[in-house]
């Protein structure tokens, strides 16, 4: 949710979200280190878990949902990339 908040609320962006991600992406490294076999099913995890997003981005920023792309705008390689941070739109 944090990467689609950076993305369509670019006016909003702040160093706490850039923060959030950072540390959201070092966690997932983490937890992938350890159980290196979630990264078999890593794409059906990002699909569910995009479902969710779409919902609590449209609760918190009062932005519908239906904005927001159908599928997961970000690749795996993009979600976990340091250097990776979304456009605006």
């Amino acid at each position: 949710m944090h990467l689609l908040k950076y993305q369509y609320q670019t006016e909003r962006r702040s160093q706490s979200w850039k923060l959030t991600i950072a540390e959201h992406r070092k966690s997932i490294k983490r937890l992938l280190k350890g159980s290196p076999s979630l990264k078999y099913n890593v794409q059906a995890v990002i699909d569910e878990a995009f479902n969710d997003a779409r919902d609590l981005f449209e609760i918190e920023t009062g932005i519908s949902k239906k904005t927001l792309p159908e599928t997961y705008p970000y690749s795996f390689d993009q979600i976990m990339d340091d250097e990776f941070w979304p456009e605006e739109v």
